[in-house]
C-alpha cells in the first residue's frame, strides 16, 4: 500500500502569495507598522558615565601579576593560570578574559584559570588594561 505523494511547494516563490516574496520591511509597511519614509531615525538617548565611576577591570593599582601554564593534575590538559588579580573582581576578570581570549575561564580560589595555553595572548591583554608588572611564571 503506497502513501499518496505530498504536495510540493515551489521554491521560486510562485503561487505562494505576496508574503513569501516580500522583505520584512515590506510586510511591516503592509500592516501599517513601519515608520514613515521621511521620518528621521530616533537615536537612543546618551547617558553620561559619572566621573566617579571606576572601571573594575582597571589594573593600574594592581601589584605583580603572574601568568603561568600548568597541566599537572588536570588530566594532561593545559591551562593558563593568572594570579595576583584583585580578588573583589575575579568573576568580572574571568568573564572579560573568556570573551577576549575565546576560551573557557573559571575562578579557582584566588586566581583565574583559562583553558589552553593562552600565556602569549593574556600578557598583552593585561598590560593594555593598565597592569604595570606582568611576569610569565613557567
Amino acid at each position: 500500500m503506497l502513501r499518496p505523494m505530498s504536495k510540493k511547494l515551489p521554491t521560486d516563490g510562485a503561487g505562494l502569495g505576496a508574503g513569501f516574496g516580500a522583505t520584512f520591511g515590506d510586510l511591516l509597511k503592509a500592516r501599517g507598522l513601519a515608520p514613515a519614509a521621511d521620518a528621521p531615525p530616533q537615536a537612543a538617548p546618551h547617558v553620561p558615565v559619572p566621573a566617579t565611576a571606576t572601571d573594575p577591570l582597571d589594573l593600574a593599582k594592581a601589584g605583580k601579576l603572574v601568568v603561568r601554564r600548568e597541566n599537572k593534575g588536570r588530566g594532561g590538559k593545559t591551562v593558563t593560570l593568572v594570579t595576583g588579580l584583585p580578588e573583589a573582581h575575579l568573576e568580572a576578570f574571568a568573564k572579560a578574559l573568556k570573551t577576549a581570549m575565546g576560551c573557557g575561564a573559571v575562578v579557582e580560589e584566588t586566581s583565574v584559570l583559562l583553558q589552553g595555553d593562552q600565556t602569549s595572548r593574556v600578557m598583552p591583554w593585561l598590560t593594555a588594561r593598565g597592569a604595570r608588572q606582568v611576569v610569565r611564571g613557567n
